[in-house]
Parts: C-alpha cells; sequence; structure tokens
C-alpha cells in the first residue's frame, strides 16, 4: 500500500479504491490519514471508511479506531443490518444497496418507512442471516 512518502493524489486514488472495493482489510489504514496534511486525502479516507462500513464517525481516527477493534471480528453484512436503523438516510441507502447485493433480496425494507417498519425490515435481514444466509456468505468468502 502506499506509504506516507508516496504523491497525495497517488494515496488518494488508493484510498478511493480500497472504498470502492469494500475491502475491509484496508479499514486501518485509512483511519491513519484522517490526519493527513492534504484535506482531500483525509476526506478520501474518511469517504472509503463510510462506504467500507455504512458508518460515520466523521475525521475523529480514535473513534474509527474503537469501533473497528470493537467490529472486525464480525461480518460486514451485520455491520449493514446496523447501519440499516441509522438516523442518516444516506447511510441506511448505503447499507441497503450493499446489502440486497448480498442477500439478493430487500425483505421490504424502505428508505423512507417509518423507524418501526424499518425495524421490522431489518429483523428479517437477521432472520435470514441465521437461518443459513450467514453460512452462505461466509463460504463465498473463503
Amino acid at each position: 500500500p502506499p506509504g506516507p512518502r508516496t504523491r497525495p493524489t497517488t494515496r488518494r486514488a488508493a484510498a478511493e479504491a480500497v472504498g470502492g472495493l469494500r475491502a475491509i482489510e484496508g479499514a486501518p489504514a485509512l483511519v491513519s490519514l484522517l490526519d493527513a496534511q492534504v484535506p482531500q486525502l483525509a476526506e478520501a479516507a474518511h469517504h472509503a471508511l463510510v462506504e467500507i462500513t455504512w458508518h460515520d464517525f466523521g475525521l475523529q481516527g480514535w473513534q474509527w479506531t474503537y469501533w473497528i477493534e470493537r467490529n472486525s471480528d464480525r461480518p460486514r453484512p451485520e455491520w449493514l443490518m446496523e447501519a440499516l436503523l441509522s438516523d442518516q438516510p444516506s447511510l441506511r441507502k448505503g447499507a441497503l444497496r450493499d446489502l440486497v447485493q448480498i442477500a439478493r433480496n430487500d425483505f421490504g425494507y424502505r428508505l423512507d418507512a417509518p423507524q418501526n417498519h424499518r425495524q421490522d425490515a431489518v429483523a428479517r435481514f437477521r432472520r435470514w442471516w441465521a437461518s443459513g444466509g450467514r453460512a452462505r456468505y461466509l463460504a463465498n468468502r473463503r
């Protein structure tokens, strides 16, 4: 991966690629870029972290580090199901898009539905996950 001596434009492109690929393994390196002296690089790292997790802790590296440490042992779809309950519509939208790609079903989740309806749909996602979705996802990741 690009190091601190790599040009900022190259590092920015690398951060964008990691986010676009939803490369979970790149998250710690992205956190280290949040305090970059080049604002565009820090913003690219932030955007990539959001794309990977569909959570948002801004440019606060310590919050990202804490969240990653607490969640790195959980499969990404569990992060996405959690993000479906976010107050931020943009996070819900991204999480839904990625989760539907994985589950091949939206389980009746609607971005603009009242919170209790969204919670019901998330419960359906979780039932899918528990009844075989998790096993299929992990088998495909090998």
